[in-house]
């Protein structure tokens, strides 16, 4: 769901003060099987009375965050949510940054996330808002990172993307672009946004 291990490492570390936990985490793999099947109403009315019950419990705000497509109810979700340093969250501070359009507040804080939990959605996440923030350095590294972490073909054909922005008469860092993209391919030869990208290479390749 894009919240790292936070959530099961609170409810895991809650369970001691907690009387209720089995009942919690039967109600929590229910949310969680609704999200999964697109029964967003149903994950957001059973983890919504859990967080307001327990305010710290990150699964349940994650939940209901994640089921939840409305910008004001999920700004609400964060006010709920206990500590407010906590990953989760940070992580919904910045989903909501980069809905506002503040790309370079919500690279740094999944930059906060990434420093305790190097999960590759986070890090993608934290390369994807440090590009649109216009910082092709910092993000080509971090797509590299995520690239040699994880092998997600997104990452490979991003950073050959922002390679060929910041190297288009590079015949060098070109063709190695084009190399990462043909990785990318290779693990999903129909995916038209990494044909677009080989296409610009081959082009800025003169062929």
């Amino acid at each position: 769901l894009g919240f790292g291990k936070a959530p099961a490492a609170e409810l895991v570390a809650s369970a001691a003060a907690n009387a209720n936990t089995k009942e919690e985490a039967f109600v929590l793999l229910k949310s969680s099987l609704a999200v999964t099947t697109r029964q967003p109403v149903l994950a957001r009315a059973w983890s919504g009375s859990l967080l307001k019950a327990r305010p710290t419990s990150q699964w349940a705000a994650a939940m209901v965050f994640r089921s939840e497509p409305n910008l004001v109810a999920r700004r609400q979700v964060l006010d709920l949510l206990q500590p407010k340093d906590c990953s989760p969250a940070l992580l919904m501070s910045a989903e909501l940054a980069a809905a506002d359009g503040n790309f370079a507040s919500a690279a740094d804080l999944y930059g906060q996330v990434a420093k305790s939990d190097q999960n590759a959605e986070i890090l993608m996440n934290q390369a994807v808002n440090t590009e649109y923030a216009g910082k092709l350095e910092p993000a080509l590294a971090l797509y590299r990172q995520v690239w040699q972490a994880s092998h997600v073909p997104t990452a490979a054909n991003n950073a050959a993307y922002v390679m060929l922005r910041l190297y288009p008469k590079d015949a060098a860092k070109l063709a190695e672009a084009q190399g990462l993209v043909e990785e990318a391919l290779r693990q999903a030869p129909q995916e038209s946004s990494f044909r677009d990208t080989l296409g610009w290479i081959v082009y800025l390749r003169g062929n």
